[in-house]
């Protein structure tokens, strides 16, 4: 009878422990409130316990991830980690992140185990000290925001510049849920209700603007097709990572009508699915994206039009026929990049496109030269040119065509012959292929575009003795601050 009832008690205690983390969960999504324009939301438990750093309970940062952050010293994650044994953070429960457009601009939230030692790490990596408004704790640093209220923690950058007290005030009026709250918009139902360790829901008409807030700015700015994609009338992005061991799985999917801006400039824009542009990418390429276009539709777009102006305006080089040139391709356009081994800052790239006439641009390219002085050397069928440390060289195979600037002499195979990357490539419109090596371990994305209501992806780690979160957590310890973040520690 003894051991019955220590079983039953047993699953007592497991029922009210589960439901306790559930009760803190909803609580800390009721705050979030409705005129929110991104959630995300992170499973710590599962994360950190797959990652190896929660075992039976406890929380111990691992030898390897210790000598990681000792290298990187100032990484934010690596602090983070650091500070997570004596945190007071309760990661038995999820950490709410928001985004908004009042006084708070981005906004974390999660349930504290213990708010004093909670308090003794924000005070000693921020250099300032709590004081009790109108109950609550509240610390400002810059355009930073710190408050405890109960057993919650919200970290938040503000907008505007704000005193203390008002700061207090709002952060009270967040926790207290003084809001409507977001999570009964049914698209952000529809993201909670995928399984996943993170998951987010993005707001059709801001998530351009987050991005171009955000470190990939540079990128949106280099991609023409993607900011006339999320400037459209997509209702909502949501998307869910899941880890799987050694890989972790990623769905997308695009919330818009039938009928909608966004789903007809796709169906006008975008090709089919092709990896035949892969021959012609070197393997040593760690990043490679590509777009499949219809050339014709493709130069129509305004923001190509006015790249292609601004080429035409440009000295000598305006010659050549960049809008022939574009509106010839029928497939991949694509870019593989590499760092350059010697040169820091600097990259070794190739550029691919499938088109109707290559040898024709060939061709034209290499008149054009001749008649600036830069004739070409024609050597095993390339076209070469010198420029700096590079040798740029341009060739055909089949119907594609390729401009290769290396600082060495290729000998490494090609990534048509790596399966995973040519399956991959052949199934999506739109895709990134990305591989990271952290401290000997390989970590690997790829993702793409499927149709036009969404695509997926895996982020997979080569080590044999830990799984992919493990090596996320770690590749994440390597990112140096920002400058903004090492004057003002703004990110969190």
């Amino acid at each position: 009878m003894s051991r019955f009832l220590f079983v039953v008690a047993t699953l007592v205690a497991l029922a009210v422990s589960f439901t306790s983390c559930q009760d803190v969960n909803k609580e800390l999504l009721g705050m979030v409130p409705d005129d929110a324009t991104a959630l995300i939301v992170v499973d710590l438990q599962e994360v950190l316990t797959d990652a190896g750093i929660i075992t039976d309970g406890e929380v111990k940062l691992t030898q390897r991830l210790s000598s990681i952050i000792d290298d990187n010293d100032g990484s934010i994650m690596g602090m983070l980690l650091t500070d997570l044994p004596v945190s007071g953070v309760d990661h038995d429960n999820n950490a709410v992140i928001y985004f908004g457009r009042k006084t708070f601009g981005r906004v974390c939230l999660v349930h504290l185990s213990d708010a004093k030692a909670t308090k003794d790490v924000v005070e000693r990596r921020m250099g300032a000290d709590f004081s009790s408004i109108e109950g609550v704790d509240c610390l400002t640093r810059d355009d930073n925001v710190v408050a405890i209220i109960n057993n919650t923690l919200l970290m938040a950058k503000v907008n505007r510049d704000v005193d203390i007290n008002k700061a207090a005030r709002v952060a009270r009026s967040i926790v207290n849920g003084s809001y409507n709250s977001l999570i009964t918009n049914p698209e952000v139902e529809q993201a909670l209700d995928t399984d996943g360790s993170l998951k987010m829901w993005f707001k059709g008409d801001d998530l351009a603007r987050l991005l171009r807030e955000s470190s990939l700015r540079d990128a949106m700015e280099q991609m023409p097709l993607l900011p006339m994609l999320l400037d459209s009338d997509i209702k909502a992005v949501v998307a869910s990572m899941k880890l799987e061991g050694k890989q972790a799985n990623i769905t997308l999917n695009i919330i818009s009508d039938e009928g909608s801006e966004f789903r007809r400039l796709l169906r006008g824009t975008l090709n089919d699915p092709s990896n035949s542009f892969l021959k012609a990418i070197p393997n040593s390429m760690r990043y490679i994206i590509s777009l499949s276009v219809k050339g014709d539709s493709f130069v129509e777009l305004p923001q190509v039009k006015t790249a292609i102006g601004a080429l035409k305006a440009m000295p000598y080089i305006g010659h050549l026929d960049f809008e022939g040139i574009m509106r010839s391709i029928d497939g991949p356009l694509a870019v593989g990049l590499a760092p350059d081994p010697t040169f820091d800052d600097q990259w070794n790239a190739v550029i691919v496109a499938r088109t109707t006439m290559p040898q024709v641009i060939v061709n034209h390219v290499s008149e054009f030269a001749t008649q600036m002085g830069q004739a070409p050397q024609v050597i095993r069928g390339e076209y070469v040119y010198e420029y700096n440390n590079k040798a740029i060289a341009m060739g055909v195979k089949d119907d594609v065509l390729y401009i290769k600037m290396l600082d060495y002499e290729q000998t490494e195979g090609y990534a048509s012959e790596m399966q995973d990357v040519s399956e991959f490539f052949s199934k999506s419109s739109f895709g990134i292929y990305a591989i990271a090596d952290v401290r000997g371990d390989n970590l690997t994305l790829n993702f793409g575009l499927e149709s036009e209501t969404g695509g997926s992806g895996t982020i997979v780690t080569s080590s044999t003795e830990r799984n992919v979160a493990a090596t996320i957590l770690e590749w994440l310890c390597t990112i140096k601050p920002t400058r903004d973040f090492d004057d003002n520690f703004n990110e969190f």
